[in-house]
């Protein structure tokens, strides 16, 4: 399923994500990134640009361009 290769590739990416599918799919999927409250900026500079890889990759799987 979607969430979970998009899961797979956020790893490799070095970002941890949760991801889950709500009433079988009923409202969609949910993908969520919970940094710590102590994130500095450039850790959060690293998370945004850490999950802009993945988008592109996942993207790139699907043939859509962003």
């Amino acid at each position: 399923m979607a969430p979970y290769r998009f899961q797979q590739i956020a790893l490799d990416h070095g970002l941890a994500i949760y991801c889950r599918r709500t009433a079988g799919g009923r409202w969609g999927d949910w993908v969520m990134i919970s940094p710590p409250l102590t994130i500095t900026e450039d850790e959060v500079a690293e998370l945004l640009l850490r999950l802009e890889r993945t988008l592109s990759a996942f993207a790139a799987e699907l043939a859509v361009p962003l």
